[in-house]
C-alpha cells in the first residue's frame, strides 16, 4: 500500500489536525504517530501511515504511570519509535483522549480500567446462550466516561437490538416476543437483518447505498503481494503436509477424546492421500505409512480420499506424543501475527510394511 494510501486509512480512522498539531513535537523528536488497533497482554498492534506494526509499552510509561488508565488501550493515538533490527515498536507517548469507555477494573472495584479511547459508538453484547431479557440489558449499560459520544451508546444481544430502539414505546414487548431483533435494525416496523451483505441490507455506514460497510455501500479489494511458504517442496521432500481438525474433535482434543460418542467418529490419527500420489507410492487404504520432515516423523494409517491434492497430503493435529502431526510441522512464523506456519511445510511419504511396526498395547 502507497503511503499516501496508509494516510488515508489513518484519516478514516479519525486522524486530523487537532491531533497533526498535538503530535508536532513528537514528529520533531523522529517519532512516528499510530492508533492502537489490538490489545493483547503487554503487546499492541498499531495502525500507521508506513504499516501495521507490533509494538510494546516503553519504560517511561510504566515508571511514570498511577493505574492502568495510564496505560495505552484500543483506540488511543500514540507516538512510537519505530522498530529496530526487526523488533517491535515502543509506545513512548499518548495522546490526550477526546473520550474513553471505562469499568471498574477486575479484582479491584476502586481501579478504572479503559476498554477503548476516542470512540464515538459503544456496543454491549451478550450471548442468547443465556437468559436473554431486554429489561437486564437495560440494567446493563455500561457508563462512558466523558460526554463527547456521538449519538447514542448501541446495547446489543448477539448483535441484535440498538438501545435506541429498545428505548422506544413498544418495543420491549418486540424484542420478547421475537426473542431478538437482528441488527441493523433502523427503525421500528424494520424486520432487521438476519444476514448482512446481502443485496438490499441496510447498515449505519452506507445508510441504504448498498450491503458493504463503506458509504458508497462498495466492497473493497485489498491486493497482497504473494509470499510462498517458508519451505516448499523438493527432490527430498516432494509433497506438502497440511494440518488441521476433524469436526468430532477440538484442538488437542483433551477433552473430546474423553467422549465417547465423538471419539468413535474418529478414534485414531491418520493421513489422507490422494489417489493418484497413493498409486504412486503403493499405498492402499488402510495401509501404514511414515510421514517425515525435517523435524520428526510420524506414522499412521492412510485414507485414500479424492478431496485432497495430489501433491499435499493432511493430518489432523487432535491428538500428543508418537501421533502428533505438530511434531512435523515448522516453527516459522508470520512476521506481522507471529502465528506459526503449521499449515505448510515439506514432506516425504513412504509406506511402512506391518511387520515393521511394533504392535501398541491394550
Amino acid at each position: 500500500m502507497q503511503s499516501s494510501e496508509r494516510e488515508g486509512v489513518l484519516r478514516q480512522l479519525g486522524w486530523d489536525a487537532e491531533l497533526e498539531a498535538a503530535f508536532s513535537a513528537h514528529a520533531e523528536s523522529g517519532l512516528i504517530a499510530g492508533r492502537i488497533a489490538l490489545e493483547h497482554t503487554h503487546i499492541y498492534r498499531v495502525l500507521t501511515a508506513a504499516a501495521d506494526l507490533l509494538a510494546r509499552v516503553a519504560g517511561r510509561i510504566r515508571h511514570h504511570a498511577g493505574s492502568r488508565a495510564d496505560f495505552p488501550a484500543v483506540g488511543d493515538w500514540v507516538a512510537l519509535e519505530p522498530p529496530t533490527h526487526g523488533g517491535d515498536a515502543r509506545i513512548v507517548a499518548i495522546l490526550a483522549r477526546r473520550s474513553r469507555f471505562s469499568r471498574r477494573a477486575a479484582g479491584d472495584p476502586t481501579e478504572e480500567q479503559v476498554v477503548a479511547a476516542n470512540i464515538d459508538t459503544v456496543f454491549l453484547v451478550g450471548g442468547l446462550d443465556g437468559d436473554f431479557n431486554a429489561r437486564r440489558i437495560e440494567r446493563s449499560r455500561l457508563v462512558w466516561a466523558s460526554g463527547t459520544l456521538n449519538g447514542n451508546p448501541v446495547s446489543a444481544s448477539a448483535g441484535l437490538a440498538a438501545l435506541d430502539v429498545l428505548e422506544r414505546p413498544g418495543t420491549y414487548e418486540r424484542l420478547e416476543a421475537e426473542h431478538g431483533i437482528f441488527w441493523p435494525c433502523p427503525s421500528e416496523d424494520h424486520p432487521g437483518t438476519p444476514r448482512l451483505f446481502e443485496d438490499g441490507s441496510w447498515n449505519p455506514i452506507a445508510r441504504g447505498n448498498g450491503p458493504y460497510y463503506f458509504p458508497d455501500g462498495r466492497a473493497r479489494f485489498v491486493v497482497a503481494p504473494h509470499s510462498p511458504p517458508t519451505e516448499v517442496p523438493d527432490a527430498e521432500y516432494p509433497l506438502i503436509l497440511t494440518t488441521g481438525r476433524v469436526v468430532s474433535h477440538f484442538l488437542s482434543g483433551e477433552q473430546t477424546r474423553r467422549i465417547g460418542p465423538l471419539l468413535d467418529q474418529c478414534p485414531e490419527p491418520y493421513i489422507e492421500v490422494h489417489p493418484l500420489t497413493a498409486q504412486d507410492l503403493g499405498l492402499s487404504d488402510g495401509d501404514l505409512a511414515a510421514a517425515e520432515t525435517r523435524r520428526g516423523s510420524c506414522t499412521l494409517p492412510v485414507r485414500v480420499v479424492r478431496t485432497i491434492r495430489p501433491d499435499t497430503i493432511f493430518i489432523p493435529y487432535h491428538w500428543p506424543g508418537a501421533r502428533s502431526a505438530n511434531q512435523l510441522t515448522i516453527s516459522a512464523q508470520d512476521p506481522v501475527s507471529k502465528i506459526p506456519e503449521y499449515k505448510a511445510c515439506a514432506v516425504r511419504l513412504r509406506k511402512i510394511e506391518a511387520a515393521a511396526v511394533p504392535r501398541r498395547s491394550a
